[in-house]
């Protein structure tokens, strides 16, 4: 086992996507969160501080794409996407690993649905390569 996945396993963080907050986000990612670029309603009703893609994180969304979470505004619709998925345990947990895994996602959810949701799109996104057309970046 590599000292990276040792420290990830040290340091990862387990919650219910449902008690995810924003300061719960930025007490884990000490390394993020540092300079607000401005302000926004936020989901309390008041103005709230919201950051740049770059000192925020990014958490999965199943799709092979991800949320980037700069305030707790974007965190709700994140969690309204997760838990508004098919079928998903609405007690799902998410691991959050300040240091990642060796390509940089630093968000996982380990449930049955989610896997196979991401499996699913994942083969379906790969099976149109190679067949003319747009082939992507």
């Amino acid at each position: 086992m590599k000292l990276k996945d040792i420290l990830n396993e040290i340091t990862e963080t387990r919650i219910k996507v449902k008690n995810l907050t924003f300061d719960i986000i930025k007490d884990i990612f000490t390394d993020k969160y540092q300079e607000p670029s401005g302000t926004r309603m936020q989901p309390d009703g008041k103005e709230g501080p919201m950051y740049r893609y770059y000192d925020a994180v990014n958490l999965t969304n199943g799709d092979g794409s991800s949320k980037v979470i700069t305030d707790a505004t974007a965190l709700e619709l994140w969690k309204s996407g997760i838990l508004g998925i098919e079928g998903i345990n609405p007690d799902v947990e998410v691991t959050l690993s300040p240091e990642g895994d060796q390509y940089g996602r630093n968000s996982f959810i380990d449930d049955p649905v989610f896997k196979d949701r991401e499996e699913k799109i994942s083969k379906s996104i790969s099976s149109t390569y190679g067949k003319g057309g747009y082939e992507g970046d």
